[in-house]
């Protein structure tokens, strides 16, 4: 829609209104014309009319305006408080002027003047101090649940003449789960077309998406007789990660799963795979002299293919638990421990899984977001189910799990029990 459009819309969204509110003035001007003139029934019906047509225009054009307005004075006015000062200093006044009626001493009707224009001034400055401002901020590429994180926060005030002073910043971030967390800092002084920063430490308590639902810009400038503000709403999601944690207790259990195996497959491992007669283009380093000796002839070494540790995380959500947080802190610690071991990771859940194709990087940072929105999925379908049909490497039997379950003890299938570390909710 173009700005033409949109004007000549408007205006024939108001025109009606504005043509009985028009017509009803020349009304109420002929009743006055008649009453001059001594018709005194002609005047009272004119001013009826008027009056009917007045009332008829106000309901056609004050809904549009309120619609228009959005109640943005009542969101402010949620920001506007009396401080200790300024609710002494109003008390003040009214003394003072009841002192000024009761004697008439213009002295005292000066001082009154003097201290209504005083609150009239601080109002003034405060809405433009609070004017023409813009917020910022800058996340770590990486945040993490319990874990101290800096924040980089800007706010630039973007009036070419005028600067701001006394500003107190307050940022609220709600978790999905409903709980605020409020940040606060504090800017005394801000020059006019200049950004400044704040750094913020911060912690938060649990995993999960956070949302900047809004920011409170507030001063008290000049006088400090009031509090006011202005709410402005980034609308900006937050991922914090699971806790990570050491998993020294867990490592004695897996003891094959360091190092790289051997499969019965041509490849570039360590393991002899073959003795064969020399070809054109076999590298000389390949060459087994001994074997050459005996037969008379170049012969080469072919070693087997060699292949890393492979591992699946299975994480169990399809039933309530006090321990699933538990369990998700385990999974990511799990998920990271192995991803600097340098093993190709899966993470599997009832709603979603992990792409084990993506590169190494790219895999745990997938995984900690799936852990970070994971929730509670009442999918009707078993968890034993869902993780034969989500997994997706080539040769599952190859592949090592570690099953997180809220199932009852000894109630795996023998299948997933035969190739996987089980750990029940109720041990974490």
């Amino acid at each position: 829609m173009n700005r033409r459009f949109w004007i000549d819309w408007k205006w024939r969204e108001f025109l009606p209104g504005s043509v009985i509110l028009t017509l009803a003035l020349i009304v109420a001007l002929a009743s006055s014309s008649a009453a001059h003139a001594g018709k005194y029934f002609f005047a009272a019906t004119l001013s009826l009319l008027a009056l009917i047509m007045a009332l008829v225009a106000g309901m056609i054009l004050v809904p549009k305006l309120l619609a228009q307005v959005r109640w943005r004075i009542l969101a402010s006015l949620q920001l506007f408080t009396f401080t200790g000062l300024g609710i002494f200093s109003a008390f003040l006044i009214t003394v003072i002027a009841i002192a000024a009626l009761n004697t008439g001493n213009n002295l005292l009707i000066l001082i009154v003047s003097a201290l209504l224009v005083s609150y009239l001034v601080s109002g003034i400055l405060a809405k433009l101090v609070l004017s023409g401002l813009a917020i910022g901020y800058h996340f770590p590429s990486q945040l993490f649940a319990t874990r101290p994180a800096h924040f980089l926060w800007t706010l630039r005030n973007e009036k070419r003449w005028m600067p701001s002073f006394s500003l107190r910043a307050e940022t609220f971030l709600e978790s999905i789960e409903g709980a605020t967390h409020c940040l606060s800092f504090y800017f005394p002084f801000l020059e006019p077309d200049r950004t400044h920063s704040h750094t913020v430490r911060y912690k938060f308590p649990r995993r999960g998406v956070y949302r900047i639902s809004k920011v409170n810009l507030m001063t008290r400038f000049p006088f400090g007789f009031f509090q006011r503000g202005r709410a402005l709403h980034p609308e900006r999601e937050v991922l914090v990660y699971p806790e990570i944690k050491p998993i020294e207790n867990f490592m004695h259990l897996l003891p094959f799963l360091q190092g790289e195996r051997e499969t019965f497959r041509k490849g570039q491992g360590e393991s002899l795979y073959q003795i064969r007669d020399y070809q054109g283009g076999d590298s000389f380093r390949h060459i087994h002299w001994r074997s050459s000796a005996k037969v008379g002839q170049l012969m080469v070494r072919d070693f087997s293919e060699g292949y890393e540790n492979q591992v699946c995380i299975c994480l169990d959500n399809t039933r309530p638990h006090e321990r699933f947080e538990d369990a998700v802190t385990l999974a990511a610690s799990v998920a990271s421990h192995f991803h600097e071991e340098g093993a190709p990771i899966q993470l599997v859940t009832a709603g979603d899984s992990s792409n084990p194709s993506h590169s190494r990087s790219e895999q745990l940072m997938e995984i900690l977001e799936i852990l970070t929105r994971a929730r509670i999925e009442n999918t009707g379908a078993s968890f034993w189910d869902l993780i034969s049909r989500r997994m997706s490497f080539v040769r599952p039997d190859e592949v090592f799990k570690i099953v997180i379950t809220s199932a009852p003890t000894g109630s795996v299938p023998a299948a997933i029990w035969r190739t996987s570390h089980v750990v029940y909710f109720h041990q974490l």
